[in-house]
Formats: C-alpha cells, structure tokens, sequence
C-alpha cells in the first residue's frame, strides 16, 4: 500500500492555495491507495473545512485520512 502523507497545508493562508492542493492531489491519485494529513488543513475558521473536504472530494476518491491539528478547532 502506498500512502502520500502530507501535512499543514493551512489551505486558506493565500489566494490559490486550495487549487494547488487539488492539483497535488490529482497529479498523485493514480500512484497512491490513500493520502494521510496529519493536521493543520485550515488557519482561521473550521468553516474552511467545509471547502477543503469539498475540494478534496472533487480532486480524489480515494481515501483521505487525517487527525486535526492545533489550528483546526476553530
């Protein structure tokens, strides 16, 4: 199994950051099984998490698994 492990990607913290993270995800979906994110995804407010998991849904179907970091309990 191969796993693309990734971390504080604070996706909202400039203008264009969430389309690079589509584009990270999609370039590895065809050579990894699950991505694993081991926290930080937001830096203001928990409703970004709304976007980035819609993001996230749009770019990969395959797993995304993650633990929520210190900026994540907004």
């Amino acid at each position: 199994m191969k796993i693309a492990l990734f971390t504080d990607p604070h996706l909202f913290a400039y203008e264009g950051k969430l389309e690079e993270y589509k584009k990270f995800l999609k370039e590895l979906d065809s050579q990894v099984d699950a991505f694993l994110c081991s926290g930080d995804w937001c830096s203001v407010s928990a409703r970004e998490l709304e976007a980035i998991f819609k993001a996230t849904r749009e770019a990969t179907n395959k797993p995304v698994l993650s633990v929520f970091g210190n900026h994540d309990y907004w």
